[in-house]
C-alpha cells in the first residue's frame, strides 16, 4: 500500500490475531473509521464475556408497536388515536435500519408484523428464524 511494503500470511489454521488495514483519503476519514471499528469490536467483546443480549434490528420496538395497537382497540376518543400515533412512531425505528442497511423497509417490516401478529409467544425469536441475518435478533440467553 503506498510505498509501504508489507508482509502477509495467509492460511495460519491456528492464529489467535488479525490485523485491520484502514486506508482514506484524509486523517479524519481515517480517524473516524478507526472508531467504528473499535466501538464494533468492543460490542463483540462484550457479547462474547456477557453471554447476554438484547434483540435488536427494531423488534422490541415492533412488538410495542403490535402491544399498542391491540391496546388502543379497546379504548375511544382522542387516547386511541394518540395511542395508535405513538404505535406508529415505534415503526420508524425497524424502518430506518432496512433503509440504512439496503433492504426494502416496506416489504421486511410487512413480513416482520405477519411474523409477530402469527406468533403468540416468543414473538422475538420467532422473528430471529425469519429474519436471523437481516435483523440480528436474539432473545436467548446464551450468545453462543
Amino acid at each position: 500500500m503506498g510505498e509501504e511494503r508489507f508482509n502477509v500470511f495467509t492460511g495460519c489454521p491456528h492464529a489467535q490475531t488479525a490485523t485491520i488495514v484502514l486506508r482514506g483519503g484524509s486523517e479524519q476519514f481515517i480517524e473516524e473509521s478507526h472508531r467504528s471499528v473499535h466501538d464494533a469490536l468492543c460490542i463483540v467483546k462484550r457479547g462474547l464475556m456477557g453471554r447476554q443480549v438484547v434483540a435488536g434490528g427494531g423488534a422490541i420496538e415492533m412488538d410495542v408497536s403490535k402491544a399498542l395497537r391491540d391496546y388502543a382497540l379497546t379504548i375511544s376518543g382522542k387516547q386511541q388515536h394518540i395511542v395508535n400515533a405513538f404505535a406508529k412512531a415505534l415503526e420508524v425505528v425497524p424502518k430506518q435500519l432496512c433503509e440504512n442497511a439496503g433492504f426494502d423497509p416496506t416489504n421486511v417490516l410487512q413480513q416482520l408484523r405477519k411474523v409477530i401478529r402469527s406468533n403468540k409467544g416468543g414473538r422475538v425469536e420467532r422473528c430471529r428464524e425469519h429474519f436471523g441475518p437481516c435483523l440480528s435478533l436474539v432473545q436467548t440467553k446464551q450468545f453462543i
